[in-house]
């Protein structure tokens, strides 16, 4: 006589959709970085030259860094954050194809997308940083894990603003064609080219409701204990994140109707 199998306990609803995010995250670091050493090539030249082309700019000018901050490290503070942003915000590729699988949610597919840039661009970062702390032989970082932080939060900034972006654009299309412009604008007003110190008050009073901005200047103010910031404010940026995941949050769900099949 065989013994009894015996019954085994579904899992939780939570359960399967963390472990379907966990796949959606490692297929797409697949696709993003591939098998071979050309997808991270890929992934650090635009930054790499990005960077390297306004530090050539800076010292062609003879320009002084801003607020006597190591070069590099400004420009990787600034610019690292404005990618990392870019890629969080960004639609999540080939999300219509996924969803004809069962359990699969376009709020699935935007958390793994925010995961797998966070996780990417966190490993730039540190490259990036140990690399202009080795070329400048400057200073480490005063306060490395609230840099790290205010790096993060960029990208749960991008993510969320992402998902109330998707979720308007169900209803009304042409919101998408506003991605572009803030894309392009947004690095003018975020302090990636200018700190808030350089930046005239006159102007500054109107920079200041960028959560971004606030981000940045806290990660800089973090970084190098001299500078201080005029504008950067945590709570603000907490308040931002807040008010952003609930009206994401009730705007992604209540639309979910509109999704086109």
């Amino acid at each position: 006589m065989s013994d009894a199998v015996p019954d085994r306990k579904p899992d939780s609803a939570l359960s399967v959709q963390l472990r379907l995010i966990v796949a959606l995250v490692l297929r797409g670091l697949v696709s993003e970085v591939g098998s071979t050493w050309t997808g991270v090539i890929g992934i650090l030249v635009r930054p790499a030259v990005i960077v390297l082309l306004f530090y050539v700019l800076y010292s062609v000018f003879h320009r002084l860094t801003p607020q006597g901050m190591p070069l590099l490290g400004y420009l990787v503070t600034g610019w690292l954050a404005w990618f990392l942003f870019m890629r969080t915000f960004s639609t999540p590729r080939g999300s219509s194809a996924l969803l004809l699988f069962p359990h699969m949610t376009p709020l699935d597919l935007q958390i793994a997308e925010a995961v797998l840039q966070w996780f990417i661009y966190t490993f730039v970062f540190l490259l990036f940083v140990g690399g202009a702390l080795l070329i400048e032989r400057s200073a480490p970082p005063a306060n490395p894990l609230y840099v790290i932080i205010s790096f993060w939060s960029v990208a749960v900034i991008g993510a969320l603003l992402g998902l109330n972006f998707s979720s308007i654009a169900r209803v009304v299309p042409i919101v998408e064609l506003m991605r572009m412009p803030i894309q392009r604008l947004g690095i003018f007003v975020t302090g990636i080219l200018v700190t808030a110190a350089d930046t005239p008050s006159s102007v500054l009073a109107y920079m200041s409701w960028n959560p971004l901005f606030h981000s940045i200047e806290l990660m800089r103010e973090a970084w190098w204990p001299a500078y201080v910031s005029p504008l950067a404010d945590a709570w603000y940026v907490l308040r931002c994140i807040f008010i952003l995941a609930v009206v994401g949050l009730v705007l992604e769900r209540s639309t979910r109707k509109y999704i086109k099949s």
